[in-house]
Protein backbone atom coordinates (compact mmCIF):
# COMPACT_ATOMS: atom_id res chain seq x y z
CA UNK A 1 0.00 0.00 0.00
CA UNK A 2 3.16 2.40 1.05
CA UNK A 3 4.28 2.31 -2.31
CA UNK A 4 1.02 2.90 -4.14
CA UNK A 5 -0.05 5.71 -2.62
CA UNK A 6 3.42 7.43 -2.61
CA UNK A 7 3.07 6.53 -6.88
CA UNK A 8 0.14 8.44 -6.37
CA UNK A 9 1.32 11.48 -4.37
CA UNK A 10 4.27 11.27 -6.83
CA UNK A 11 1.78 12.19 -9.38
CA UNK A 12 -1.02 14.09 -7.56
CA UNK A 13 0.55 15.98 -4.67
CA UNK A 14 1.00 15.47 -1.28
CA UNK A 15 -1.61 17.73 0.52
CA UNK A 16 -5.60 15.55 -0.34
CA UNK A 17 -3.73 11.89 0.41
CA UNK A 18 -2.25 13.72 3.67
CA UNK A 19 -6.58 15.03 4.99
CA UNK A 20 -7.53 11.81 3.96
CA UNK A 21 -4.89 9.83 5.72
CA UNK A 22 -5.28 11.96 8.67
CA UNK A 23 -8.89 11.51 8.38
CA UNK A 24 -8.61 8.17 8.61
CA UNK A 25 -6.61 8.35 11.54
CA UNK A 26 -9.62 9.90 13.28
CA UNK A 27 -12.07 7.22 12.35
CA UNK A 28 -9.98 4.25 13.13
CA UNK A 29 -9.26 5.99 16.60
CA UNK A 30 -12.77 6.53 17.55
CA UNK A 31 -13.48 2.71 16.97
CA UNK A 32 -10.20 1.54 18.99
CA UNK A 33 -12.47 3.78 21.74
CA UNK A 34 -15.34 1.72 21.10
CA UNK A 35 -14.62 -1.66 19.99
CA UNK A 36 -15.46 -4.41 22.35
CA UNK A 37 -14.65 -7.15 19.85
CA UNK A 38 -11.24 -8.69 18.86
CA UNK A 39 -12.57 -8.32 15.04
CA UNK A 40 -13.80 -4.22 15.91
CA UNK A 41 -10.03 -3.65 17.04
CA UNK A 42 -8.84 -5.58 13.73
CA UNK A 43 -11.35 -3.48 11.75
CA UNK A 44 -9.48 -0.36 13.23
CA UNK A 45 -5.88 -1.73 12.69
CA UNK A 46 -6.85 -1.93 9.28
CA UNK A 47 -8.04 1.53 8.79
CA UNK A 48 -4.36 2.63 10.82
CA UNK A 49 -2.55 0.54 8.21
CA UNK A 50 -4.68 2.54 5.35
CA UNK A 51 -3.55 5.78 7.63
CA UNK A 52 0.01 5.14 7.38
CA UNK A 53 0.26 3.97 4.06
CA UNK A 54 -1.43 7.30 3.10
CA UNK A 55 0.27 10.05 5.48
CA UNK A 56 3.60 8.39 5.28
CA UNK A 57 5.23 8.35 1.78
CA UNK A 58 2.90 12.16 1.52
CA UNK A 59 4.65 13.86 4.36
CA UNK A 60 8.02 13.31 3.21
CA UNK A 61 7.00 14.07 -0.35
CA UNK A 62 5.80 17.56 1.31
CA UNK A 63 8.94 18.10 2.87
CA UNK A 64 10.88 18.00 -0.23
CA UNK A 65 8.38 20.17 -1.94
CA UNK A 66 9.27 23.09 0.88
CA UNK A 67 12.55 23.11 0.81
CA UNK A 68 15.61 23.11 -1.64
CA UNK A 69 16.99 20.05 -2.62
CA UNK A 70 20.40 20.72 -1.57
CA UNK A 71 18.88 20.86 2.21
CA UNK A 72 16.63 17.62 1.77
CA UNK A 73 18.79 15.79 4.06
CA UNK A 74 18.87 18.53 6.74
CA UNK A 75 14.62 18.94 6.51
CA UNK A 76 14.34 14.99 6.74
CA UNK A 77 16.17 14.96 9.66
CA UNK A 78 14.65 17.85 11.57
CA UNK A 79 10.92 16.43 10.30
CA UNK A 80 11.65 13.03 11.85
CA UNK A 81 13.46 15.19 15.47
CA UNK A 82 10.37 16.88 15.87
CA UNK A 83 8.06 13.26 15.37
CA UNK A 84 10.33 12.04 17.82
CA UNK A 85 10.55 14.66 20.33
CA UNK A 86 6.84 14.83 20.32
CA UNK A 87 5.90 11.33 20.97
CA UNK A 88 7.38 10.84 24.10
CA UNK A 89 4.99 13.77 25.56
CA UNK A 90 2.12 12.56 23.54
CA UNK A 91 2.23 8.64 24.75
CA UNK A 92 2.29 10.14 28.47
CA UNK A 93 -0.50 12.11 27.91
CA UNK A 94 -2.06 9.40 26.41
CA UNK A 95 -1.51 7.11 28.98
CA UNK A 96 -2.40 9.69 31.28
CA UNK A 97 -6.01 10.60 30.07
CA UNK A 98 -6.47 7.16 29.66
CA UNK A 99 -5.58 6.13 33.31
CA UNK A 100 -7.94 9.00 34.61
CA UNK A 101 -10.90 8.73 32.30
CA UNK A 102 -10.34 5.50 29.91
CA UNK A 103 -9.80 4.27 26.53
CA UNK A 104 -12.83 6.48 24.89
CA UNK A 105 -11.50 9.65 26.12
CA UNK A 106 -7.61 8.99 25.38
CA UNK A 107 -8.98 7.73 21.78
CA UNK A 108 -11.27 10.71 21.10
CA UNK A 109 -8.33 12.91 22.28
CA UNK A 110 -6.42 11.32 20.02
CA UNK A 111 -9.04 11.48 17.31
CA UNK A 112 -10.06 15.35 17.81
CA UNK A 113 -6.51 16.34 17.29
CA UNK A 114 -5.93 14.36 14.24
CA UNK A 115 -9.46 15.48 12.81
CA UNK A 116 -8.51 18.95 13.72
CA UNK A 117 -4.55 18.34 11.51
CA UNK A 118 -6.90 17.20 8.17
CA UNK A 119 -9.54 20.36 8.66
CA UNK A 120 -5.96 22.79 8.85
CA UNK A 121 -4.40 21.13 5.74
CA UNK A 122 -7.55 21.91 4.13
CA UNK A 123 -6.49 25.55 4.53
CA UNK A 124 -2.66 25.49 4.07
CA UNK A 125 -1.37 26.19 0.70
CA UNK A 126 1.72 25.59 0.11
CA UNK A 127 3.99 28.31 -1.75
CA UNK A 128 7.58 27.15 -2.09
CA UNK A 129 10.03 30.12 -2.28
CA UNK A 130 12.72 30.02 -4.28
Amino acid sequence: GNWAFGAHVDLRGARRPMILGWAIYAVAYVGFGLADSAWQIAGCFLLYAVHYALVEPAEKAWVAQLVDEQQRGLAYGWFNFAIGIAALPASLLFGWIYQTWGALMAFSWGAALAFAASIMLLRVRVVKVE
